[in-house]
């Protein structure tokens, strides 16, 4: 299969998931930095094969989680003959890690993992004044969902 064939298979299966998701084309083009003349030249197989960066960007901001990011990068592989093989994103298994940690050793992966956990994990404060005194009331869950979204680093959506 020839490098033409192949971009027209992955700009086609690109649009697919996008209009799949019911994303407008300009909307998107905003949202990722690419104008939208290069986003449609790219699903319409015009523009050739569209470079790691891209990709990467364009799966990251239409997957809802690392296993559907994993699944389009596979795709993509397949539909290219390998000859486009994007890293795919490491799922680090829960219990596993806390295994690991338990015997004193981590992976990268588990110990990035468990210090996301950890900033999930800090209490929550509210700071006030009392009669011109600062105090602080720890809490055990969030006042708003704000402070929790803000802090969630495993959750790759904008709010």
């Amino acid at each position: 299969m020839d490098t033409n064939e192949i971009a027209i298979k992955i700009g086609d299966y690109l649009r697919k998931i996008r209009l799949h998701k019911n994303i407008k084309l300009r909307r998107f083009a905003d949202t990722i930095g690419y104008s939208h003349g290069h986003i449609s030249s790219i699903e319409n197989g015009k523009k050739g094969l569209p470079t790691y960066d891209f990709l990467d960007t364009y799966l990251e901001k239409l997957s809802d989680s690392y296993e559907e990011y994993n699944f389009h990068v596979n795709k993509i592989a397949e539909l290219s003959n390998n000859q486009i093989q994007l890293e795919t994103i490491p799922i680090v298994d829960a219990e596993k890690a806390n295994r690991s940690l338990r015997k004193g050793y981590l992976t990268d992966n588990e110990k990035k993992f468990i210090n996301n956990l950890n900033l999930i994990a800090e209490p929550f404060e509210l700071t006030y004044f009392d009669n011109n005194e600062k105090k602080t009331l720890y809490l055990s869950i969030p006042l708003n969902d704000l402070s929790f979204h803000l802090k969630d680093t495993n959750n790759n959506k904008f709010y």
